[in-house]
């Protein structure tokens, strides 16, 4: 891995060492170009960020070195690792605790010392699943669940997580509510109150809980009557369990 500028500005020659280690690419060459043009170093402030610049362009082009593995190969070195292979199941329930619709599952499964691992799928009627995903035994994973539909709130959780020995890991998904107590003239009126979006029992549930009472802050054109409502929004988190 390359040095960064600071490690070898100190001296031109740090410089062009560097330089040369790398693979060769136009951003080295006029990096060097350039270098090679500056006969006082170190140089004026204005030289000098434009040599970091082509320097830090330079490094930046290093071409990936991809190596390849075949797939029994690399199963064998993960298994010796101690990574395990394992289908996942995601059973999601909304606010109202009915089988999730419209969202994008994304999974984040964290364990020490390695990369994080991350999965995403479309929830169809309520569930998700991912096959053959390679995972360490123990870790954390945090679910997040994005609507396709409306803009609307991102709830997430997460849980630490363990393999089983035989058969699918399973986890059972709820999204937390959130309820308000309102008075208002109507419905509309609640809903509006409390910033409430899109459709009455879809995207918020509504339930009239009293009569008609009286209020100082009622909008209601009848003599300041108005009703209690109970208004059920949905809620930013994803209580999490592990079934399996």
């Amino acid at each position: 891995m390359a040095k960064k500028w600071d490690e070898v500005k100190s001296k031109k020659e740090n410089v062009l060492a560097e330089l040369k280690k790398l693979g060769d690419s136009p951003e080295k060459k006029k990096a060097i170009d350039k270098l090679n043009s500056i006969n006082t170093w170190p140089p004026d402030k204005n030289t000098g960020d434009q040599m970091k610049k082509l320097y830090e362009e330079a490094v930046q082009a290093i071409p990936v070195l991809v190596i390849k593995v075949p797939k029994g190969q690399k199963e064998e070195i993960l298994l010796r690792a101690g990574w395990k292979k394992v289908d996942i199941i995601v059973v999601a329930r909304d606010f109202r605790s009915e089988p999730m619709k419209t969202h994008q599952m994304f999974a984040e499964f964290k364990a020490p010392g390695v990369t994080d691992q991350d999965f995403a799928a479309k929830v169809n009627g309520g569930s998700v699943s991912w096959k053959d995903q390679w995972l360490k035994p123990n870790g954390t994973v945090r679910l997040m669940a994005v609507s396709t539909g409306r803009p609307d709130i991102l709830p997430e959780g997460v849980i630490s997580y363990k393999l089983p020995s035989s058969g699918p890991m399973t986890f059972e998904v709820e999204q937390s509510q959130k309820e308000v107590e309102v008075t208002a003239s109507s419905e509309d009126e609640a809903a509006h109150k409390v910033g409430a979006k899109g459709s009455a029992g879809i995207d918020w549930e509504i339930l009239k809980i009293g009569g008609e009472v009286s209020g100082e802050d009622s909008t209601s054109t009848k003599a300041g009557r108005s009703i209690k409502y109970k208004v059920t929004l949905p809620g930013g988190a994803l209580t999490i369990k592990q079934t399996h």
